[in-house]
């Protein structure tokens, strides 16, 4: 029986349950929610539509911007172009078929469901590189696509979803220069990282950071490197003419290159400025219609009255404190939701919790032998960690000179979250192997309830049931997800604690 278990959850099968289980959730959310609810869906989709309504020679960047669009901020500027110009194309055909803006917010909805597809078979290409252990990766990739902000992101017109893809996709080029430093695969690397900042232009300094990890932790072996490396790039023209594919690449990387320079260098020279402000290219007045503007105003205005006050000496500041608050703030947002209605846990989720951070460190007592197999695992490792640790010293920094707690989101954490499950399936997997008699039956039996417990508190349907009511739906689907919402009531689905919302 065991070994059926195990074959299964290193299976095919198994993933593709994953897959089904994450695109039923996402659909029924993309249908469900209303298209004011997800976290900045309004600015995405309607940034789209306006690269829908130029003309289609007009290329990637708006050269001028109407006075209706001034809501969004500038436009014209931005280095996060490549999402909203490359989704523009699937709105244009599908305005072709209707007109009708509801049908086509849930189209587009559906194409960023298809992108985190994508996303989780990058993923499951990933891990095949990092372990040869089935269960392990399907298990990362299963507590990954059940992970509530990812599949509520997945499930909107956001950017997000296409960074996470290209982010990704420019881990597993690294990887793969790792194994062979070729022209081709570092071509992967450039195109996938250039892609990863015009989709949002916060992963220049991941991307880059990335890079200086991976000379760090490849330095001994960089000299044989460098040199296949330029023998490979000697012959990267010919390969370029010979294969289709290779040519493909080649020009989409240097349209990539062409867009990044272009935006960068001309802000620069235009505007002496990386991302020039509103008020650089509009006047104020045009600018207070944008949300985003009047929220650094607002800002501004917090950090005046917070120095009036004495500054972060007035916050009586614990780093210890700060840190567990953050590690809170981060699960409260990565599982539950924080944007249209602020959902947070119940007691019994915050306990699961604190037993699975308990689980872990008994783990990470109990293993023996070497943590990591290769160095590709040490890779992802040390990236993981300046990730996390680049978004803490940024909440961190916001926190100590405004007294504020703004950029607190969970989701930001999403492009590494795969690589702390996996290795979280890796620990526990090697020392449950190493682990005889009774106290291996033990450590099972308290790693299944662990899971299975976690699931239940934070599945995401289960999670929105609970937590949404009338005000999310869309009228279509009102009538269905309350009288589901009544059926699981009744039927005792939810335990009797309920999940505390507020605007």
């Amino acid at each position: 029986m065991g070994e059926k278990i195990k074959k299964y959850l290193g299976g095919q099968n198994f993933f593709r349950l994953i897959l089904i289980v994450f695109c039923i959730q996402a659909l029924w959310f993309a249908v469900s929610i209303k298209g004011t609810v997800p976290p900045d869906e309004h600015y995405h989709f309607g940034l789209i539509q306006l690269y829908a309504s130029e003309p289609i020679t007009a290329g990637p960047f708006i050269t001028h911007q109407p006075a209706s669009s001034l809501w969004m901020g500038d436009v014209q500027r931005t280095p996060s172009v490549l999402y909203h110009y490359l989704m523009s194309f699937p709105l244009r055909l599908i305005d072709v078929f209707t007109h009708n803006v509801d049908i086509q917010l849930l189209a587009m909805r559906i194409v960023d469901i298809a992108l985190s597809v994508c996303s989780l078979l990058a993923i499951r290409a990933i891990f095949k590189k990092l372990t040869p252990n089935a269960i392990i990766s399907n298990l990362g990739i299963a507590l990954f696509s059940l992970t509530g902000m990812f599949l509520w992101i997945s499930s909107a017109v956001s950017y997000d979803n296409m960074a996470t893809l290209a982010w990704l996709g420019f881990l597993w080029g690294l990887l793969c220069f790792q194994e062979e430093p070729s022209a081709k695969n570092l071509l992967k690397c450039l195109f996938f990282g250039i892609s990863a900042a015009l989709v949002k232009f916060d992963f220049v300094l991941v991307v880059a950071g990335t890079l200086v990890v991976y000379l760090a932790v490849n330095y001994n072996t960089l000299g044989n490197n460098t040199a296949k490396l330029v023998a490979s790039i000697k012959k990267l023209p010919s390969e370029i003419v010979r294969n289709r594919v290779a040519t493909a690449f080649a020009i989409l990387t240097l349209m990539v290159a062409f867009m990044f320079i272009y935006r960068i260098g001309s802000n620069l020279v235009e505007y002496h400025a990386i991302t020039p402000g509103c008020t650089s290219l509009h006047t104020s007045s045009e600018c207070e219609q944008a949300s985003s503007y009047q929220r650094t105003v607002d800002v501004n205005n917090a950090v005046r009255e917070f120095k009036d006050r004495g500054g972060w000496r007035s916050l009586n500041f614990s780093m210890i404190g700060f840190l567990g608050s953050w590690v809170d703030q981060m699960y409260q947002r990565m599982y539950y939701y924080f944007g249209y209605i602020t959902v947070t846990a119940d007691p019994v989720s915050g306990i699961i919790f604190l037993l699975a951070i308990a689980f872990m460190i008994y783990l990470l007592a109990a293993k023996r032998g070497k943590a990591f197999d290769n160095k590709k695992q040490w890779l992802m490792l040390f990236v993981t960690l300046l990730f996390v640790a680049g978004l803490f010293y940024s909440n961190l920094n916001t926190y100590l000179s405004t007294g504020t707690q703004i950029g607190y989101q969970g989701r930001y954490l999403l492009p590494v979250l795969p690589f702390v499950y996996v290795f979280i399936a890796s620990l526990g997997y090697k020392v449950i192997q190493q682990t005889r008699g009774k106290r291996r039956t033990i450590l099972l039996t308290s790693a299944a309830v662990l899971v299975l417990g976690f699931w239940y508190e934070t599945f995401p349907g289960l999670v929105f049931m609970k937590a949404s009511n009338q005000s999310w739906y869309t009228p279509q689907t009102t009538s269905f997800n309350l009288h589901l919402k009544s059926v699981m009531t009744k039927t005792h689905l939810f335990h009797p604690f309920v999940l505390r919302t507020n605007r």
